[in-house]
């Protein structure tokens, strides 16, 4: 990143000034509440009216197929996990994820933690951009190491 960005020249006014622009940019989409609940009120509904059954299960393996596909060096940004905390961890944890993912989807919930971005990172759109131009940044949003494995099991 350049040492100025829209005339901006200390750190925390830079950061300050990317925090501004990505609130304003990622708070723009609403939605209609009444549509949203009813959403959530079909989803509870196919939950409850599903079960468990064994398509709901997530085993070990899954886990372990899954973590084996991130890549490494990433960081979840918010608690200080890189990729290879959960990669090279005693079997064991898995375990305990799989009963937790499978928790997760038996009943149709997803804890906080998993789903929420709490950091973003301005990232260069390109090399041969203006680097002192906010517009020339996309923002990425870190996310849960342990969520990014959930996903990953999703799309297997």
């Amino acid at each position: 990143m350049s040492n100025v960005v829209d005339n901006v020249s200390n750190a925390p006014d830079i950061a300050e000034n990317f925090a501004d622009k990505y609130e304003d940019l990622y708070s723009r989409v609403g939605f209609c509440a009444t549509e949203m609940d009813s959403i959530k009120d079909d989803i509870a509904l196919l939950s409850e009216s599903a079960g468990y059954n064994d398509d709901c299960k997530v085993t070990f393996t899954d886990v372990m197929v899954a973590v084996n596909r991130l890549h490494p060096g990433k960081s979840d940004g918010s608690r200080g996990l890189m990729s290879e905390h959960i990669k090279f961890v005693c079997d064991g944890f898995f375990v305990h994820v799989a009963l937790l993912f499978t928790g997760m989807i038996v009943h149709g919930f997803v804890p906080d933690d998993l789903r929420l971005s709490t950091i973003i990172v301005p990232i260069p759109k390109g090399k041969n951009t203006n680097p002192t131009d906010s517009g020339n940044y996309r923002g990425i949003a870190l996310g849960s190491l342990l969520g990014k494995v959930f996903d990953l099991l999703l799309f297997c």
